[in-house]
């Protein structure tokens, strides 16, 4: 749940960020500055517009890179589910093994019998 709560906040960051560049060159226009840009007909409405068409064109890349992201995070989550079902029965096979004692333990453990249950070294020294 905790999840699905941070992905919405993140696209209502990236749908901010979008709107925030139009208001951006809005702003410029909205300045009581003369520069003589103001007087050119139709220059608002091309600005404007391009404006919506670069922050639509910007919302649908971070939409498209979520989607990514999402898409590959669910992949991997069926390959971590499809590893911990494959140890599993791995698992339930060794216990069956050990169970019917076709598989016997270990006789000696790492650690126990000075040498760890290798076999003894041989001797390369002649003998008289």
């Amino acid at each position: 749940e905790r999840n699905r709560i941070m992905r919405l906040e993140v696209l209502l960051q990236m749908g901010s960020l979008s709107l925030a560049l139009a208001a951006v060159s809005g702003g410029f226009f909205g300045m009581n500055l003369h520069s003589g840009v103001e007087e050119v007909p139709h220059l608002l409405w091309l600005v404007a517009g391009g404006t919506a068409g670069a922050s639509t064109l910007l919302l649908r890349a971070f939409l498209r890179s979520v989607r990514t992201f999402h898409g590959l995070q669910r992949d991997q989550l069926l390959a971590t589910s499809a590893l911990q079902t494959a140890l599993q029965g791995l698992d339930h096979a060794y216990l069956a093994l050990r169970h019917t004692g076709e598989l016997a333990p270990p006789s000696q453990s790492f650690g126990e019998g000075g040498n760890g249950g290798a076999a003894a070294p041989v001797s390369t020294t002649p003998t008289s």
